[in-house]
């Protein structure tokens, strides 16, 4: 099968093996699109498992048209993807959230029976002000650019610039999840990359720490840039995101899975 990466498209690649019957739903991030996990996408059903890249309302297309959008269609997608997923009767259902949509993650494992949960830099404290969130698109461009220059790299598919009224809806979405970080009782992988700029790497101890899952990582990445799924240390990252999803499924030792950084 030709792997496709260009392309702002949501993406379903059946699993395989042991692990076809263990559902991965992958969720992207503000202003952006499922390229953002096209490459973990496949490394993760190259490990057999079943992945759902989900695009949600707006992203993908035009800023105009994520204008008409707002959290509650944002989440709304993203509810109606997990259930969808739910009703196929999967072993089990895991959810993988990039930025906002780690947020979004947080959320439905708030809400939902989700197997595991992993968040990548998601957003609780940002480093400046409105203006820097407003500008996320750019800061996150830029720091996918000074990623590896590999062949194969693909950046991801992002706006070039944001409507400010999904910058306050995202704001009221990170507000919410925040207050209610404590019904998180999911097993739990939380990631950062310790040199993004655009949310603050203490956005993971507090997720961290204020959840009640019994079963939680956290993952701190020393070069990691908010680009977390595309720069320097990005095979580190799906590694041990699959090594989470196995512990969670109770195949391996989750304290033998994590190096310490």
């Amino acid at each position: 099968m030709e792997r496709i990466y260009k392309t702002p498209d949501p993406f379903f690649l059946d699993g395989h093996g042991d692990r076809k019957r263990h559902g991965v739903l992958l969720i992207h991030g503000f202003t952006g699109s499922p390229a953002e996990h096209r490459k973990l996408g496949y490394f993760l059903n190259d490990e057999g498992y079943t992945v759902n890249a989900v695009q949600l309302p707006g992203h993908g297309k035009t800023p105009e048209e994520m204008s008409l959008t707002g959290w509650n269609d944002w989440w709304g997608h993203a509810k109606e993807s997990f259930l969808a997923m739910e009703q196929e009767g999967y072993d089990s259902l895991n959810v993988v959230g990039y930025s906002m949509g780690g947020l979004l993650g947080l959320k439905l494992a708030q809400e939902f029976k989700v197997n595991c949960m992993i968040s990548l830099a998601a957003p609780i404290f940002v480093n400046r002000t409105r203006i820097l969130l407003a500008a996320l698109v750019n800061q996150m461009v830029n720091s996918f650019q000074k990623g590896p220059k590999t062949n194969d790299f693909e950046r991801m598919f992002t706006y070039s610039t944001t409507p400010i009224p999904c910058v306050f809806s995202l704001q009221k979405l990170m507000q919410q999840v925040k207050s209610t970080l404590a019904h998180v009782k999911t097993p739990l992988m939380v990631a950062h990359g310790m040199k993004d700029v655009v949310v603050h790497p203490r956005s993971a101890s507090y997720i961290y720490h204020n959840v009640s899952s019994p079963n939680k990582k956290l993952v701190y990445y020393p070069y990691a840039t908010h680009g977390i799924l595309h720069d320097s240390e990005h095979e580190n990252v799906y590694r041990d995101i699959v090594g989470f999803l196995q512990s969670a499924a109770g195949k391996e030792d989750a304290n033998q899975l994590f190096r310490v950084y």
